[in-house]
């Protein structure tokens, strides 16, 4: 794997708290989690088209 860390903002980084108790405190807000999936990033159909159109379908998944 060709990792490239420098400058990196932390987006594939699993921020969760570990602590069983601690669990929830990240989805506090007034509105139900979309999916349970932690880190998802709704996007329109145009914006997959352009990921893919780059070359980049791998980060989609």
């Amino acid at each position: 794997m060709d990792l490239r860390c420098e400058g990196c903002a932390g987006c594939c980084v699993d921020w969760r708290p570990l602590a069983p108790e601690a669990a929830g405190s990240d989805r506090a807000g007034r509105r139900p989690p979309l999916d349970d999936v932690y880190d998802l990033a709704p996007l329109t159909r145009d914006e997959v088209v352009r990921f893919l159109d780059r070359g980049l379908g791998d980060v989609m998944a």
